[in-house]
């Protein structure tokens, strides 16, 4: 699969997830103590919900996938795309940094941008795709829930960039920021709007040259 087709897969993919949450945010149960819709879920139940409801007629994606095992690992890959070419692994983080209360999210930010690798971060993540045996490059999406208010909403493109300079300082390659996909109108008083944001990771060496088993 070329770089060119495996972002706009990606990008079809944030725009779809944009594109139906809000209709997840209104079907979803209301967690108790938390408030009603999908902002104040746990990120596998958000990502599941909104694998649910994309379908894919007339996109490029045949299939959606969530917990796949990585070739020859005891890990899972949180979801994979599947296309007519590739099979694209993708890693989803919940980009939350407000708790459903309002007060800040403590172990937020390192969710995001910690490298250290048992943190289990969006950077750490990259790296993991990056060497995990997925014949295909993989991406990244996040969840994102704006931190900011109605006057000064948090710049989910700004955060994007953050995330490409991070894993380029930590691991040396360059993610695309290949879709930033805004959506709002949602019922929870804090986790009300935000966006979808796809990244695209580089192929490895192994990849380039199809040194890796078929996947």
């Amino acid at each position: 699969m070329s770089a060119s087709v495996r972002a706009r897969t990606l990008a079809t993919l944030a725009e779809s997830f944009a594109e139906h949450i809000r209709e997840a945010d209104r079907e979803v149960d209301e967690r108790r103590d938390y408030g009603p819709g999908i902002g104040p879920h746990k990120e596998r139940d958000q990502l599941e919900a909104l694998v649910e409801r994309v379908g894919t007629e007339d996109t490029p994606i045949a299939r959606l996938d969530t917990e796949v095992p990585y070739p020859g690992r005891s890990e899972r890959c949180d979801l994979v795309v599947s296309t007519a070419e590739a099979r694209i692994p993708v890693e989803a983080k919940l980009l939350r940094f407000r708790r459903a209360n309002g007060n800040d999210e403590p172990e937020g930010y390192a969710k995001v941008f910690s490298p250290v690798k048992p943190s289990g971060s969006l950077v750490t993540d990259s790296e993991k795709l990056r060497t995990s045996g997925f014949r295909s490059a993989g991406g990244l999406l996040g969840i994102h829930y704006s931190a900011g208010t109605e006057e000064t909403p948090a710049d989910a493109t700004r955060l994007a960039e953050k995330v490409g300079r991070d894993v380029s300082f930590w691991y040396g390659f360059d993610l695309e920021t290949v879709a930033v996909e805004s959506f709002d109108g949602l019922r929870h008083d804090v986790h009300d709007r935000g966006a979808i944001i796809a990244w695209a990771l580089p192929e490895s060496d192994d990849q380039q040259t199809g040194q890796q088993e078929l996947y």
